[in-house]
């Protein structure tokens, strides 16, 4: 079973994460949320389960305290602040799987409590199974886009440092052949 892990060392994960599998029509989509198959706002104080609002896919917070200090105010609502040790585990699903790399769209809100350097690495804020990724350090960037699809890996990046204390929105599209930002 590969599980859909939001860790961080530095980071605060806010407002909403969302996965959406693009979709290939020549029809105009009707709303913004077509297509949406999960999404985590990190709006509940307290407990140990994120909710899903786009559909089943609940997450569990692994490695919290017992005191809700984890629940935060967001960039628009709330979010949940990440020490390094503690992570969300969402459980696999056919609907966000490791193996849906052909087309997808991965969105998040984040803050950072220290600066992400172009030439950092090694702190990852979003890993699907061996996948995908939002991550800092594999190409220059203060934010990576990693996915792994067919033996190869596809990768965008934000070629900026990205300051503390700063919100940032990140979006990482693949459509099957190419990633981008």
């Amino acid at each position: 079973m590969h599980n859909f892990l939001f860790r961080s060392a530095p980071f605060y994960l806010v407002f909403a994460l969302a996965f959406g599998g693009l979709q290939k029509t020549a029809e105009a989509q009707s709303s913004i949320r077509d297509g949406l198959v999960a999404e985590w706002n990190f709006d509940e104080t307290s407990g140990f389960i994120a909710s899903d609002s786009a559909g089943d896919n609940d997450g569990e917070l692994m490695n919290f305290p017992d005191d809700d200090s984890q629940w935060v105010e967001g960039k628009v609502g709330g979010a949940i602040a990440f020490d390094g040790s503690n992570y969300v585990e969402v459980p696999d699903t056919d609907a966000i799987g490791a193996e849906v790399t052909e087309g997808l769209t991965v969105m998040a809100w984040f803050r950072s409590n220290v600066p992400l350097e172009a030439s950092g690495a090694g702190n990852r804020m979003l890993e699907k199974g061996n996948n995908y990724f939002f991550l800092q350090g594999v190409r220059p960037g203060g934010m990576n886009f990693l996915v792994k699809s067919g033996g190869a890996n596809f990768t965008a990046n934000i070629e900026d440092s990205l300051e503390a204390e700063t919100w940032y929105h990140i979006a990482g599209v693949f459509d099957g052949a190419t990633a981008k930002t």
